[in-house]
Parts: C-alpha cells; structure tokens; sequence
C-alpha cells in the first residue's frame, strides 16, 4: 500500500472531511437546545411559567437556582460529550463538534440579550 493510499484510508477512519464538521456542529447545537429544553421545562414544572402565578420572592429565588443549577449540569454533561467525540471523532468531528458548542452560546447569549432589550 502507497503512503497515499493510507493517508486516504486514515482520513476516512478518522472521519476527516466536511461532513463530519457539520454533523459535529449539529451536535453541539443539539446539545445546547436540550439543555434550554430542560431548563424551560423545569421551569413550567416548579410554576414558574405561568403569568398568573403568585410567586412570592423565594418562590421566584427558587425557580431562577433550579434553572441555574440544571444549565450547569446540562452544560457539564455537553463539555463531557464534547470531549469524548473529540477524543474518539477525529479532527473534523472536534472541530465541528467546538464550533457548534460555541455557536450555541452565541445564540443563547443574544437570545437573552434581546429578551431583556425588549422588555420595557
């Protein structure tokens, strides 16, 4: 076997290319609106969700640390995935996979931003 022929056979074991980069990114986006899933269905659960719903400043401190505290876990659990498609994808994997967990910040980040921008 020629050293081009290796080359061509690593690079399809190890999943480099273009396609894989935009699955990686998929993933990472993926992973980012399960984690706003959670956190928003925890919030409709704890009554947060509710316009009517007469919370009193703890109850509002509650519903803001539970949704808190699963972000974080949610975000933990997508930085180990990460981690291992990355440790076991190969190159174009990694770097799709980085690519859409930070893109997925970005969209979160401005969605937040302009939820309170539009409120009065």
């Amino acid at each position: 076997m020629r050293v081009t022929e290796q080359r061509s056979a690593m690079g399809r074991l190890a999943g480099d290319g273009k396609w894989p980069a935009f699955a990686g990114v998929g993933l990472g986006l993926f992973g980012h609106l399960l984690a706003i899933a959670a956190v928003l269905g925890l919030a409709l659960w704890m009554g947060g969700g509710d316009a009517d719903a007469d919370l009193d400043s703890g109850g509002r401190f509650a519903v803001m640390y539970g949704m808190l505290c699963l972000y974080v876990v949610m975000q933990v659990l997508l930085v180990f995935g990460i981690s291992i498609v990355s440790e076991f994808g190969g190159r174009s994997w990694s770097r799709g996979v980085f690519a859409g967990w930070y893109l997925g910040w970005a969209l979160t980040i401005g969605g937040v931003v302009a939820l309170f921008n539009s409120v009065p």
